[in-house]
């Protein structure tokens, strides 16, 4: 094969059989030794079926400075198609031929059987392969494992593994259990590193912040585990807004509960609360009761700053997110100077009515356009 530009003497690829040397082999007289010798000294390069040259200059002179010089190179395996951009003909029985020439066959390791989707749980456990504390946690409900204090790493593969599986009622009560131990003082020493997970794990499992409102006070809990808490105070009062998606206004008497168990927070800490606020909540009503009947009435307690200067910013903050969830609610409202799009005739076509001459607000007629 002599690929060249007008003249053979401006060649750019030549591949070609060169010489073969059958010394080795040529005086055996059974054919299989003969073809195993032959075999055996192109395994090691001593002979070659095909050698090959390219004018890499040719192409590009970076080209050929990267890879160097080709010149009667042997080839291991190649396979080549030769199209002229110019000649359409071949170009179109290149491609019906390419519908019966596999060049490139997979085959898969196994099949894959499409199978419905569904949410792991407690059936699909091998329970063999599971640590004995999970077994005695998620299969037999039992808490003992919790009354001796572990790794933050173990609390939290712990909260997770559950959670995979979907088991949200039994998180409550492992939740409900240590809050509870904790207040009734089971514990003489009670780690408060599970806390601080439990805590942290709020922001993957929302829900769970129902059980720090159902121990009641914190003044009534050991003062290690009552301190963690109002340190994260502001925390779970976010946690709180984030289920109005899922709760509405059921979340405003939980947000009440730890607002007023909360001794002081910072403009900071209210700003961010706010923003929360304005960003989830997408009932107005929902939002004006956490910030007016909610934040107001606790802001002389827990601002140390001069009243005046904390209803001012409430007030302001107060109208700005007030303003901005009106504005998200008022988009769901179709007006009448919404347009009214249908399907067309043809796919991916509507239809509707609209004059660039009228005032926002006024009625189209259905003749007009």
């Amino acid at each position: 094969f002599q690929l060249y530009e007008k003249h053979r003497a401006n060649t750019w690829i030549f591949l070609t059989k060169p010489g073969v040397d059958d010394s080795l082999y040529r005086g055996l007289q059974n054919r299989g030794d003969r073809r195993r010798a032959k075999d055996a000294l192109l395994e090691i390069g001593l002979n070659h079926d095909w050698i090959a040259s390219f004018a890499l200059n040719k192409f590009s002179g970076g080209l050929a400075k990267h890879i160097g010089r080709i010149n009667r190179d042997p080839v291991a395996k190649a396979e080549i198609y030769v199209i002229s951009n110019r000649d359409v003909r071949s170009l179109q029985v290149l491609d019906k031929w390419l519908e019966f020439i596999d060049t490139d066959e997979v085959l898969p390791l196994f099949e894959k059987d499409e199978r419905e989707y569904r949410i792991p749980s407690l059936v699909d456990v091998n329970w063999d392969s599971e640590p004995v504390h999970l077994r005695d946690i998620a299969k037999d409900g039992k808490f003992l494992w919790f009354e001796s204090a572990h790794a933050t790493e173990e609390y939290l593969f712990v909260f997770e593994w559950l959670l995979r599986r979907n088991q949200n009622s039994l998180l409550r009560r492992i939740f409900g259990h240590l809050l509870t131990s904790y207040k009734d003082c089971v514990y003489q020493n009670p780690d408060t590193r599970a806390l601080s997970v439990m805590v942290d794990f709020l922001k993957r499992a929302p829900f769970l912040v129902i059980n720090f409102v159902e121990i009641g006070r914190w003044q009534s809990l050991p003062n290690t585990i009552s301190t963690v808490l109002i340190e994260n105070s502001n925390r779970l009062l976010q946690v709180v807004v984030l289920n109005a998606s899922s709760m509405d206004n059921l979340i405003i008497e939980p947000f009440k509960n730890i607002l007023a168990q909360i001794p002081h927070m910072s403009f900071q800490a209210l700003g961010d609360l706010v923003q929360t606020i304005s960003l989830v909540v997408r009932s107005p009503e929902t939002a004006l009761d956490l910030l007016t009947d909610a934040l107001k009435l606790e802001s002389s307690r827990i601002f140390t700053a001069r009243p005046i200067i904390v209803r001012y910013f409430i007030k302001n903050l107060t109208g700005i997110a007030m303003e901005h969830i009106d504005e998200a609610d008022g988009s769901q409202i179709t007006k009448k100077d919404h347009l009214t799009l249908k399907l067309g005739p043809k796919a991916r076509q509507v239809q509707g009515n609209l004059r660039i001459d009228t005032t926002p607000g006024v009625w189209i007629a259905a003749k007009e356009h």
